[in-house]
């Protein structure tokens, strides 16, 4: 049998931590949807990204955000430099807002700055996203809000469907 460390609530759905799990398949309760529905939101984000600056940069990205290779403007990687050192959602939320109103005003380089910056915080876990104040369900809130200002929202809802 399975020792419980902690019970947790995400909405009505509740994840229990084990100690001593190998494998995720061995639990067959309550964590075990949550983790596939995270998994597959992050897959659809992820898919959203790429679609996204395929439509409207016209660019093929197998990863939307690759910090390692350098591919990045350093604008933008000085942006993921100060989302990373952010704590709370005022921060996040403060650059987020900002990032939307650089796309709203169709400021040069917005799209790509917050395609950007979705795909950075959609790189990171649910538990980070999480100390943060912040989820992968409200990175797929601002894709959509990109989406519409950008005329596309009706491929990027297939997308989620």
């Amino acid at each position: 049998m399975y020792n419980i460390l902690e019970k947790v609530f995400f909405g009505d759905t509740l994840v229990l931590k084990f100690r001593n799990i190998q494998f995720w398949n061995d639990l067959i309760i309550g964590g075990v949807k949550y983790m596939y529905e995270q998994d597959y939101i992050i897959r659809m984000n992820n898919e959203v990204i790429r679609t996204m600056v395929k439509l409207l940069l016209n660019k093929d990205t197998g990863v939307p955000v690759n910090i390692s290779e350098g591919t990045i403007k350093s604008e933008n990687k000085k942006m993921l430099e100060a989302a990373n050192g952010q704590s709370g959602i005022d921060n996040i939320k403060k650059m987020e807002e900002e990032i939307l109103t650089l796309v709203d005003a169709d400021k040069e380089g917005a799209l790509e700055k917050a395609l950007v910056f979705y795909g950075y915080l959609n790189e990171l876990t649910e538990d980070a996203l999480l100390l943060k104040n912040y989820s992968h369900e409200k990175i797929k809130k601002g894709l959509k809000i990109i989406a519409e200002r950008y005329g596309i929202l009706n491929v990027i809802d297939l997308i989620y469907r």
